[in-house]
Order: C-alpha cells, then sequence, then structure tokens
C-alpha cells in the first residue's frame, strides 16, 4: 500500500515538473539590438520572440532580415507565405510610396 502511495507522488511529480518547464519560456520584446553591415556600417534595430523564434524589426516594427546573396540587412515581406528580402536596405530610410 504503502508503494503505491509513493509510486503515485512519483507520478505526479514527475508530470508537475514537466508542465512547469513548459511554462517556464519568456517571450521578450523589443530589446535593442546593433546590427553590422557588410560594409561595416551599422543599424540600430530590435529584436522580439522567445527562445524558439526571434523577429528582428525596427522603431516601426518593419521586419528585417538578411540576404543570404549579398549579406546585407533588408525590409521583408511575405510572398506566397514566405518571408523574402525586399530591394530596401535597412540602413535606409523608406519613401513615403512604399507600401
Amino acid at each position: 500500500m504503502l508503494s503505491k502511495i509513493v509510486y503515485m507522488y512519483r507520478y505526479i511529480s514527475v508530470i508537475l515538473i514537466a508542465w512547469l518547464s513548459l511554462l517556464q519560456g519568456t517571450f521578450l520584446e523589443h530589446i535593442p539590438v546593433n546590427l553590422l553591415q557588410p560594409d561595416g556600417s551599422k543599424i540600430s534595430s530590435f529584436s522580439s520572440g522567445d527562445e524558439y523564434y526571434v523577429r528582428l524589426h525596427d522603431a516601426e516594427d518593419y521586419t528585417i532580415i538578411q540576404n543570404i546573396d549579398d549579406g546585407f540587412y533588408y525590409y521583408a515581406q511575405l510572398l506566397n507565405s514566405e518571408v523574402v528580402a525586399t530591394i530596401y536596405r535597412a540602413d535606409q530610410s523608406l519613401s513615403e510610396t512604399v507600401n
């Protein structure tokens, strides 16, 4: 009888520890990050996310990604359910006509 009670407490303890470890994820927003362009210039941006997904963005909340072809950081757009780099570099200001 005592062994069943001990087994039950161990089982409950393992389940509680597993649930508590899942709840420990932290979502952080607007953490300042300095990005270094290949030409040596720096971009002040922000990072938001958790331990599984992080998004770089500017103060106006536009997403910034690094182009794998040239290494520069560009503003991103959603194209066919995929985030791709635009032709607008993140270290240059966007014009008023750009959506």
